[in-house]
C-alpha cells in the first residue's frame, strides 16, 4: 500500500465511524437498520489492521500517523471499542436489551461513552492526517518548483534567446570554419573564447552560433551578458535574475555563504551571487552563457583582488557552456583557463568580404574587380565594410564611387571611417560606437591606461612604415629587453600588430596605423612622435650602413616615410636633411646590391621593396 492508499484508508475509517455514530445516535432509525450498523462496524475493525501494517512501512512519509501505531495507542483503542460494541448489537438479546435500555439513561450512557471514545480517536486520526497531508503537499510543491525550473520548462520560458538585440542571421556571411570550431570545441570544453581585433566580427560569429544552437537544441537557455564595463555586466545580471524561479530567489538570501558576499553584502553582490549560484545549480537546466566584449581587465579587477573581481560571479556547471568574445587575448585566456580553448578571429577572406558587400547592396552595378579593391583597401574588416555599406545606402551612391572617395587621400579615409550609419545588431546590444576609428581608439586608451610604455611603442609604430618594422627601431623606448617583450606582448594580444615570420620585425593593418595617427593627432602628440621616429630611424640606418648593408635595406621603407614629414622647426629639419644625404650616399652601393640579388644572395620581399623605394627616393 502506497502513501495515497494510506491516506484513503484513514479517510475510509473516519467516514465509517461517522456513519456508525450517526446510526447509533439516532436510535429510532437504528432499530430498523441494525444489520447495516453491524456491517459498518465489522468493516471498521478490519481497517485499523490495514492502517497499522501500511503506516509502519511508510512511517517516514506519514510520521504523525505512524506515531499512533503503538500498543494500547489510539489505533488499538479504536479497534477495542469497536470489538466491544459489535457483540452488544449482534445478539438478539443484546439488541433487544440495548433497544430497551436505550430508553433509559443508564443504557444510553454506555452507548454514548463508546461513541465518545470513537469520536476522540477519529479526531486524533484526522489531526495527524492533516499534518501529514500538509507535509506531503509541501513536498509536492517543492518538486513542482524543481520541475518548473528544469530544462523542459526552461525551454518553454526561453522561447527565444535572452539577447538584448534583434537576431539577424540572414546577413551572416562565411566564417563556417569558426562556427565548426566552436561546435566541436564545446564537445570537449565548457568554455570557449573568440579573440581578435576590434571590428573583426567576433560578436557576429557568437550571434550566429547561438542562433544555430537555438534551432537545433531549443531546450538550451541562452543568455547574453555584456562585459564592456561593470555597469553593463550588472544590468545583464539583473535582467537574468528575473528569469530565476521565485522559490529559489526567496531561499537564496538565507543560503549565501560565499566569502565574496560576506565581504561585500551589497544588493549588487546579492544579485551577482544569485545568478551565479542558480546557473551553477543542477536545477537550472542546460544553458549557454555569452560574455561579450570582455576586453578591459579593470572590469575583472586585479586577478589577485578577489573583492573587486567579477570572475567569482561567472557560473560553472556541467549543464552549461560559456562563450567569451574579447579583443585582449590575456583576458580571454584568464577566463577560459587554457590556450586550447582560444580561437583567433582574423579579418575575412577577400571572397567573404566581397560577398558581404554585394549581399548588402545587391542592386549595385559596380564591377566585382572594384568590389575586390575596396574590401582590400578596408583590410577585409567586417566593421569597416559595414560602414562603407551604410554610407553607400545613406547617400544613394555606388561601390565604385565610395572606392574613388576612399582612395583620394588619408583625410578622406579618416572622414569616411569616422562616419556611422548604424548597425542595429552591434549598437543596441553593447552600446559601442559603430565606427572603426572609435572602436580601435577604445583599445588604444585601454592600453595607455594599463601600460603607458606599450602605448608609446604603438605610437611610434604608427609613424613608421606599417610593414617590416625592425625590433631595433622599437627597443629604444623600453628600459630593458624584458620590458620591451612585455610591451610588444600586450600589443600582439590586442591583435593590433603581428610578428612577422622572420621573428625580428612587426607589421600592422593599414587602417590600424591610420587610426593611430588620428588618435595621436587628437591628443596633439602626432608631431612629437614623428620627431621621435625621425631620430630613431636616422640613428639605426646610420649604424646599419656602417655594419651591414643588407640590414640597412630594412630601414629604407621607414626612412622613406620620415623624410617626407613636414617639420616646422629647424631642430627637426636638420636631422631630416642629414638622413636624406645618407640615403643619397647609400645609393652608390645600390648597383652592387642589385648584382648580388641577381645572383640570389639576398631574397626578401622587404629588401626588394626597400630597393625600389630607395631608387624612387634618390631619383626624386
Amino acid at each position: 500500500m502506497d502513501i495515497l492508499s494510506d491516506v484513503a484508508a484513514v479517510w475510509a475509517l473516519v467516514g465509517a465511524t461517522k456513519k456508525v455514530v450517526g446510526f447509533i445516535t439516532d436510535l429510532k432509525e437504528a432499530k430498523d437498520d441494525r444489520a447495516k450498523i453491524v456491517h459498518e462496524l465489522q468493516g471498521c475493525c478490519r481497517i485499523p489492521e490495514k492502517i497499522a501494517t501500511s503506516v509502519e512501512r511508510d512511517a517516514e512519509s506519514l510520521p504523525n500517523l505512524a506515531s499512533l501505531v503503538f500498543p494500547n495507542g489510539p489505533l488499538d483503542q479504536y479497534k477495542h471499542e469497536i470489538e466491544e460494541l459489535v457483540p452488544k448489537l449482534t445478539t438478539a438479546r443484546g439488541l433487544g436489551h440495548i433497544g430497551k435500555k436505550c430508553r433509559f439513561v443508564a443504557g444510553k450512557k454506555d452507548i454514548q461513552d463508546a461513541l465518545s471514545m470513537l469520536e476522540r480517536c477519529k479526531s486524533t486520526f484526522w489531526v495527524c492526517l492533516d499534518f501529514d497531508q500538509t507535509q506531503i503537499l509541501l513536498g509536492f510543491n517543492t518538486k513542482l518548483d524543481l520541475i518548473a525550473s528544469g530544462p523542459v520548462i526552461q525551454a518553454y520560458r526561453q522561447s527565444r534567446p535572452m539577447v538584448p538585440f534583434p537576431l539577424d542571421t540572414k546577413s551572416f556571411i562565411g566564417r563556417e570554419e569558426l562556427i565548426t570550431a566552436l561546435t566541436q570545441g564545446f564537445t570537449k570544453h565548457s568554455r570557449m573564447a573568440l579573440y581578435g581585433l576590434g571590428g573583426v566580427g567576433k560578436s557576429q560569429i557568437a550571434t550566429e552560433y547561438l542562433c544555430r544552437l537555438h534551432q537545433t537544441e531549443p531546450e538550451v537557455a541562452i543568455f547574453w551578458v555584456s562585459m564592456a564595463d561593470r555597469s553593463r555586466f550588472l544590468k545583464s545580471y539583473e535582467a537574468l535574475a528575473l528569469e530565476i524561479p521565485e522559490s529559489f530567489r526567496k531561499d537564496h538570501s538565507l543560503l549565501i555563504t560565499d566569502q565574496v558576499f560576506r565581504e561585500d553584502p551589497s544588493t549588487n553582490s546579492k544579485t551577482l551571487m544569485l545568478v551565479k549560484d542558480w546557473l551553477s545549480s543542477e536545477h537550472s537546466g542546460k544553458w549557454l552563457f555569452i560574455l561579450d566584449n570582455a576586453d578591459d581587465p579593470d572590469v575583472f579587477g586585479s586577478m589577485n583582488d578577489h573583492e573587486k573581481s567579477m570572475i567569482p560571479y561567472i557560473p560553472r556547471s556541467s549543464n552549461g557552456h560559456i562563450l567569451i568574445t574579447s579583443r585582449f587575448q590575456r583576458v580571454a585566456l584568464t577566463l577560459v583557463s587554457g590556450g586550447d580553448f582560444l580561437i583567433h578571429v582574423t579579418p575575412m577572406t577577400p571572397q567573404e568580404a566581397v560577398s558581404l558587400l554585394q549581399t548588402r547592396v545587391p542592386d549595385d552595378q559596380s564591377t566585382e574587380g572594384v568590389a575586390i579593391e575596396l574590401v582590400k583597401a578596408l583590410d577585409c574588416l567586417p566593421l569597416a565594410i559595414k560602414q562603407a555599406i551604410g554610407y553607400i545606402i545613406a547617400t544613394n551612391t555606388s561601390i565604385k564611387d565610395y572606392y574613388r572617395l576612399f582612395s583620394k587621400d588619408e583625410n578622406y579615409q579618416r572622414r569616411l571611417l569616422e562616419k556611422t550609419y548604424g548597425d542595429i545588431s552591434r549598437e543596441t546590444h553593447n552600446d559601442l560606437q559603430d565606427s572603426v576609428i572609435l572602436t580601435w581608439q577604445i583599445s588604444f586608451d585601454q592600453i595607455r591606461h594599463q601600460r603607458p610604455a606599450a602605448a608609446n611603442v604603438l605610437s611610434l609604430m604608427g609613424t613608421l612604415n606599417r610593414e617590416g618594422i625592425p625590433i631595433d627601431l622599437l627597443t629604444g623606448l623600453s628600459v630593458d629587453e624584458l620590458e620591451f617583450q612585455e610591451n610588444i606582448g600586450i600589443l600582439i594580444q590586442y591583435s593590433l600588430i603581428s610578428r612577422n615570420e622572420d621573428f625580428v620585425s612587426f607589421s600592422m593593418h593599414r587602417l590600424v596605423q591610420l587610426t593611430i595617427q588620428i588618435w595621436l593627432s587628437s591628443q596633439g602628440t602626432l608631431g612629437e612622435w614623428q620627431t621621435e621616429a625621425l631620430r630613431l630611424v636616422s640613428k639605426s640606418f646610420s649604424l646599419a650602413v656602417d655594419e651591414k648593408i643588407p640590414a640597412a635595406l630594412l630601414y629604407i621603407p621607414h626612412a622613406s616615410v620620415v623624410v617626407n614629414y613636414r617639420f616646422e622647426t629647424k631642430v627637426d629639419r636638420e636631422p631630416q636633411m642629414n638622413l636624406k644625404e645618407d640615403l643619397r650616399r647609400f645609393d652608390e652601393v645600390l648597383f652592387g646590391i642589385l648584382f648580388n640579388m641577381a645572383l640570389g644572395e639576398f631574397k626578401n620581399e622587404w629588401i626588394t621593396k626597400a630597393i625600389v623605394d630607395l631608387t624612387l627616393l634618390v631619383e626624386g
